[in-house]
């Protein structure tokens, strides 16, 4: 681009130039969890995009994980016409992962988590940041403890869901958000599953809020929360929390349960920014959790954690290292590369 005359008046002249090297496009990922700096796992991705496969304005949309987790997915979005904001969204996934527990900083078990499933969403564009879904998903689900002491029944057998679906998405920043907000509702009824002896709901939130106070400086809040709406035969634990994922100071996956709510609320600020070819800055983070997990075995009745941390937003993603303490004689110190918000 650049500047131009026309009739005596400058403007600005775009000249578009097509892409040699896409469509398709790959946008590679990388996930290495060190919550457990003494087991660190390492999950590497992407996702292929192949655009207007189906018509004019349709997305095949692939991703692929290799390492501590396995899997791939493929969805399809294909819009009713090319004027239309209802789609539908055909996918099928296969995945593979372990799933460590730990009572402390001490390993209890690893179980590895297969899942293999189809389903179909029809869905309605509530505008370029919002969009609602409801379809059906059925597959087989296969949890078994490989090594330690059983934390939860082993179970396999065939799985099937009605799902609906709403998202919201205003944050400023995919990766490093300073402004702006994100919510999503999940509502799950789960009519198959091994080890539930009947039907029983999910229903799963979270709020994402961001607020920049001055120039380098952010606050922000994300809660999050699931139930069964007190089914509490479910066959597994459909939610975990400790680690990166929540609770940073308690031990990978040591709170578990089939109702929980979590609130982070901390502060982002930006140091110094970094060389175009490593990244584009670092910043330092402070948050303080607070977390609630019903009828969870062997965890006070409300885990809570400070914890301060670096975070590097590199050319492979960014990287967050820190150190928690918590409640109850908790504390960690950890490291990721992956999403950090």
């Amino acid at each position: 681009y650049g500047l131009t005359q026309n009739d005596g008046e400058v403007g600005l002249l775009v000249t578009v130039r097509e892409k040699t090297y896409a469509p398709p496009v790959l946008q590679p990922a990388f996930v290495v969890d060190g919550a457990q700096p003494e087991n660190v796992t390492f999950t590497l991705g992407g996702r292929l995009t192949f655009l207007d496969i189906a018509g004019y304005g349709s997305e095949l949309r692939t991703d692929f994980q290799f390492g501590n987790t396995y899997g791939i997915t493929t969805e399809l979005y294909k819009r009713f016409s090319q004027t239309s904001r209802w789609f539908f969204a055909p996918r099928v996934n296969a995945s593979n992962s372990a799933q460590w527990l730990y009572s402390h900083n001490n390993p209890q078990a690893d179980y590895r988590i297969g899942r293999a499933e189809a389903g179909f969403d029809v869905g309605y564009a509530v505008s370029r940041f919002s969009e609602i879904r409801a379809g059906y998903e059925f597959g087989y689900l296969d949890a078994s403890m490989k090594l330690g002491t059983p934390e939860f029944s082993s179970v396999s057998g065939e799985v099937g869901a009605a799902r609906f679906r709403f998202t919201t998405d205003h944050l400023d920043d995919p990766i490093i958000p300073r402004r702006g907000y994100f919510n999503e509702l999940t509502f799950h009824w789960v009519d198959k599953s091994p080890g539930a002896p009947a039907s029983f709901p999910t229903v799963d939130m979270r709020t994402e809020v961001f607020k920049a106070i001055s120039s380098p400086g952010s606050v922000f809040l994300v809660a999050q929360g699931g139930s069964t709406i007190g089914y509490d035969r479910t066959g597994i634990p459909q939610y975990f929390l400790g680690g990166t994922g929540g609770l940073l100071a308690y031990g990978q996956n040591e709170v578990r349960g089939d109702q929980y709510y979590l609130f982070r609320a901390g502060y982002l600020h930006r140091l110094f920014a970094l060389p175009p070819f490593l990244g584009s800055g670092i910043y330092a983070v402070t948050f303080y959790e607070v977390g609630k997990m019903f009828n969870a075995p062997g965890v006070s009745r409300l885990p809570t954690d400070g914890a301060v941390g670096l975070i590097a937003r590199t050319a492979l993603g960014p990287l967050l290292i820190g150190g928690s303490v918590g409640d109850t004689g908790h504390a960690n110190w950890f490291f990721a590369l992956g999403r950090v918000f």
